[in-house]
């Protein structure tokens, strides 16, 4: 929750991540995310973390024992030599997530206090090198991603952590986000994950979201299925594009890219001027009204894919994870679903109108 210097010249080879194979997994670690190099990050983290303990005058910091991994020690030696935020033994937040992404190698280009996190990854520069950020509420978390949190409340120095498990909500039952972290009540800690995915810690912080690398090959990857989807649905090179956003914006909110992308095909064909008889627009096809209470321009391809992911996985969320259910709701409205699960519980899908039975096959049965 402190203070840290700028570190300099961060780059580190695979070979000192070497000692931290075989990290202690955890019951509750989710698939890893989209970073490749999120196992070895979380690994990282646990292995730190492991070797933490209260210490200070009020037990509010945490030090380090004799089993610590030396290859993080060596790591800050090279980067920020002299920097006391990690000497005499006593961790700053900022300086095991910085170890954690070097020693997987993919060191954080950008590093600063812990409160400048948020900032420092909005810079065009950012995502441009593949950084995300995804602000609390608006999409899954993975492990190996940064939480952020601010406390201006209480003087603004932030925090950062790793996100090293995620068991998500089911229905109206909240899930379960664990971190490791350094200078925090705990070295490893568990807060409830809500539907709304908006995580509340401790008090006095705010959470601001997670920040997340997509490095080049996983770009590449997804850009390949993005290209491939295109093809199978046989749209014209001119819309790859924007169904590589899509795919993206569904990665985004943690839903299905496949499904997703198939679902905005039916809804528009990609075509961002399309309008419905019935005054939906756009590539989302949003009434005005729905555009407007979700706070984006239903014109605006990017803010409209990324709303209605974002729609789709709070959708998805309500119905316990079936996407069937969520793309109903978005065709027909979520209180038509309800009531054909109240009505006709397992063939809930027979009971609402033929448009939506056809829009929910063509999605999940769709090339």
């Amino acid at each position: 929750m402190g203070r840290v210097i700028l570190l300099a010249g961060v780059s580190l080879g695979l070979a000192l991540l070497l000692p931290l194979a075989g990290a202690t997994s955890m019951s509750t670690m989710a698939a890893m995310g989209s970073n490749p190099s999120a196992p070895a990050i979380v690994a990282a983290a646990l292995q730190m973390a492991a070797h933490l303990h209260p210490c200070g005058s009020a037990q509010l910091d945490q030090c380090w024992d004799a089993g610590f991994p030396q290859a993080a020690v060596r790591y800050w030696q090279r980067t920020c030599p002299g920097c006391p935020e990690w000497q005499h033994g006593n961790l700053q937040c900022v300086m095991l997530v910085t170890a954690a992404y070097g020693l997987a190698g993919d060191p954080l280009p950008w590093i600063g206090n812990a409160r400048d996190f948020w900032p420092l990854y909005q810079q065009p520069a950012a995502r441009q090198a593949g950084w995300l950020e995804i602000p609390d509420g608006g999409g899954w978390p993975e492990a190996g991603d940064l939480l952020v949190l601010d406390s201006s409340a209480i003087g603004g120095v932030g925090h950062v952590a790793i996100v090293v498990a995620v068991d998500p909500p089911r229905g109206s039952h909240a899930g379960e986000l664990t971190i490791a972290q350094a200078n925090g009540p705990a070295a490893i800690e568990s807060f409830p994950l809500p539907a709304t995915l908006r995580l509340t810690t401790w008090p006095g912080y705010r959470t601001l979201g997670y920040i997340r690398h997509l490095p080049p090959q996983a770009r590449s990857w997804q850009a390949e299925e993005a290209t491939t989807l295109a093809q199978r649905l046989q749209l014209p090179p001119s819309a790859f594009s924007l169904v590589s956003l899509a795919y993206q914006a569904a990665l985004d909110a943690g839903i299905s890219p496949l499904y997703f992308v198939r679902q905005i095909n039916v809804e528009s064909g990609f075509n961002p001027d399309a309008v419905s008889p019935a005054g939906a627009v756009g590539i989302a096809q949003f009434l005005p009204s729905t555009a407007a209470g979700l706070g984006i321009d239903p014109w605006n391809p990017v803010e409209a894919l990324f709303g209605a992911a974002r729609l789709m996985a709070s959708y998805q969320i309500r119905y316990g994870g079936s996407y069937a259910q969520a793309a109903a709701a978005y065709n027909a409205g979520p209180a038509a679903v309800d009531q054909a699960l109240a009505r006709c519980g397992s063939r809930w899908l027979a009971c609402l109108p033929a448009e939506t039975q056809a829009y929910v096959t063509a999605i999940l049965a769709g090339p």
